[in-house]
């Protein structure tokens, strides 16, 4: 065999099959299910339990848990747990990669946003940090000039659009 012996790991890592990509699928869903469902036992129902509001969601959620389910099974016969093995030994290799570490840090900004800056600064002016953010680390080819003039531009906007057309306080 000749070339890089570690080729078929890297081609693993950033390319799995298809069984692969269908049981994390069916994993990721299943655990979302599950999670809507305890959050059903939040809803405060009044009445019966065929009257309360959390009939419907408990209804699609166990919808959810059984599709997901099937997905999983179907793909653990199609030999997609063999394959998650190698994956997932070989997952390393995408952790350390420039897109995962972007992918990641625009994860954290969003959720900077969501749970610290809209409580604490408020939504416009979050909004502009977050859009000033956004466009100075991850678009390059702007000037930073343009990044902070259109996220001024974008919160402006937002701000006509909710306050002003709306008459929502944000």
């Amino acid at each position: 065999m000749t070339g890089n012996p570690f080729a078929f790991e890297k081609r693993i890592c950033m390319n799995p099959n298809n069984q692969v990509k269908e049981l994390i699928t069916g994993i990721v869903c299943l655990a979302v299910s599950c999670l809507i469902l305890a959050s059903c036992f939040l809803i405060n129902g009044k009445g019966t339990w065929m009257q309360s509001a959390r009939l419907m969601p408990v209804i699609v959620s166990g919808v959810m848990i059984l599709i997901s389910t099937c997905m999983i099974i179907r793909a653990a016969k199609k030999g997609g747990a063999k394959e998650l093995g190698s994956y997932c030994a070989s997952f390393g290799n995408g952790i350390k990669s420039e897109e995962f570490k972007r992918n990641i840090s625009a994860i954290l900004i969003v959720a900077v946003y969501i749970f610290l800056g809209i409580p604490f600064l408020g939504f416009y002016i979050s909004s502009f940090i977050l859009i000033s953010a956004i466009m100075l680390i991850f678009v390059r080819r702007v000037k930073p000039v343009f990044g902070v003039l259109t996220a001024v531009l974008l919160t402006v906007v937002l701000y006509l659009v909710f306050k002003i057309g709306l008459r929502m306080n944000l």
